[in-house]
């Protein structure tokens, strides 16, 4: 079955029976203006079952809460806070009551505003806490908590900050150093190692990364990552070239343990491009230069090698599922064009970050694999920019860096890559075959004739929910997908 006859026998479907609709929400009579939605912020509680949606329209913030039948439970409306503090980072929750903490572009000022459903009312606050020194780097957020980490200038001591529902903060140090000691790191400084560019343009950052929705390398070719898991969440640090660090925050702490992975050595360390992914229990490492590249999936615990894949410029992509793709606007207008020699798709992601994007299919994985040039462009939902070299998803002005699914559909699609494809195994051997629809191209086929407004997914369980708001009928449905 080819890729033309896959996407007609997939919009058949569509059209012969509609897309199931998780909920509707009317905004007839609560809505006085006959404008559009600029975002929707949504937060389940795992532990009530609570879902809360929050929509945004340029002044005003219109709340909802469902139990776990979605029956509403409670609704509000508010003005919303400061629009300094465009930067959704978390929440703290519980029963009838969120309180949404929001940072401004700098990343040294906090606030936030509670929605008390209970009450039917808002609260706005501000917080006052010296950020002088340090430099923010992200957040988390875990049975009601929300959880800031920041660092502390050229220095390898993390300031965990803590965001509870009652709008009380508290910090708390965490040195590195025994970790250090642990890894004979002598010369290890967290901060430098985090820290991209150089100068005056020289920026810190980790971007959030959801390992279990399918992403593109505008996500994946980022230096610095962050993968949540089970008990906590991994930190990929991939500056050093020959090796990954990783930070594993564990659960009730959230003091990280440090690992470092070597990786493979293919010339010198100057002239390579290296980065890594993690998805489940695997590590998947990525070096190249202009004439090799080297792909290796380890096991994240024992960094045992499941597989490893070696191309060299005069050899044949044995690995790749599809033709070499090169796309986006900084080549030939936004076009696609195909390449047709592995020398010139490794010369290409020489010059461009490289990286690889590993997803987890019913089946085994999937992975993009290439490299990408910063760039402008369009997302699915709003707009795709650039915030110190970080792929960021915005819409009316708000960042919603605090839900990562947003990211991968926002850079779904719009990508300026060198890339292939690859199908493999659970044990990583290569898979013959076209490569299947996921999600993301379920939603494009589903809304491809919409107009879109307020248009962004959620990962829900083990589910996607798509989200759009219609400006004539003032409802906003989201529509449920499996995640394959």
């Amino acid at each position: 079955m080819n890729k033309i006859f896959s996407a007609v026998l997939c919009m058949l479907c569509f059209s012969s029976f509609a897309q199931e609709k998780y909920l509707e929400i009317s905004l007839d009579g609560v809505k006085t203006t006959s404008g559009f939605m600029n975002n929707v912020h949504l937060i389940k509680n795992d532990e009530s079952g609570v879902l809360s949606l929050f929509m945004e329209e340029p002044k005003t913030t219109y709340g909802f809460q469902y139990d776990e039948d979605l029956k509403q439970i409670a609704q509000l409306t508010s003005k919303g806070v400061k629009r300094k503090y465009k930067e959704i980072i978390g929440q703290a929750s519980a029963g009838g009551k969120v309180r949404l903490i929001q940072k401004n572009t700098r990343g040294n000022k906090f606030a936030s505003i509670l929605y008390d459903f209970d009450n039917e009312k808002t609260e706005e606050m501000e917080y006052d806490l010296d950020m002088s020194d340090q430099k923010y780097l992200q957040s988390y957020n875990r049975d009601g908590i929300c959880y800031v980490f920041s660092i502390f200038k050229n220095t390898s001591i993390l300031n965990k900050w803590t965001f509870t529902l009652d709008g009380k903060v508290t910090s708390e140090e965490m040195t590195l150093e025994d970790e250090m000691k642990r890894n004979k790191l002598r010369t290890f400084n967290l901060y430098k190692l985090i820290e991209e560019g150089g100068g005056m343009d020289s920026f810190i950052n980790v971007s959030k990364v959801e390992n279990k929705l399918p992403n593109t390398l505008d996500v994946a070719t980022e230096q610095n990552k962050m993968f949540a898991h089970e008990n906590g969440f991994y930190w990929t640090l991939d500056e050093n070239h020959q090796y990954t660090a990783i930070l594993d925050f564990q659960l009730p702490d959230l003091l990280p343990k440090v690992t470092i992975v070597r990786k493979a050595v293919i010339g010198d360390a100057n002239s390579v491009k290296t980065n890594s992914f993690i998805s489940g229990n695997i590590l998947a490492q990525i070096v190249s230069n202009r004439k090799n590249m080297n792909l290796v999936f380890k096991d994240l615990e024992t960094q045992e090698v499941f597989n490893e894949y070696s191309l060299s410029k005069d050899e044949e992509i044995t690995f790749k599922n599809g033709p070499i793709l090169q796309e986006g606007s900084v080549y030939n207008f936004g076009s696609t064009r195909k390449l047709e020699k592995a020398s010139k798709f490794l010369r290409k992601i020489a010059s461009d970050k490289n990286g690889i994007a590993l997803f987890k299919s019913n089946n085994g994985y999937r992975a993009i694999i290439g490299g990408v040039r910063s760039q402008g462009g369009g997302g699915g939902f709003g707009m795709m920019g650039a915030m110190g070299g970080i792929a960021i998803a915005s819409a009316g002005g708000v960042v919603m860096s605090f839900n990562p699914a947003s990211l991968a559909y926002g850079s779904y699609g719009s990508t300026g890559s060198t890339r292939i494809e690859s199908l493999f195994d659970i044990e990583f051997q290569h898979i013959e075959g076209e490569l299947p629809f996921n999600v993301f191209d379920e939603i494009e086929i589903l809304s491809e004739d919409w107009l879109k407004r307020a248009d962004d997914v959620y990962l829900v369980e083990d589910f996607v929910l798509f989200g759009n708001y219609e400006t004539n009928k003032k409802l906003y449905t989201l529509y449920k997908f499996e995640n394959k």
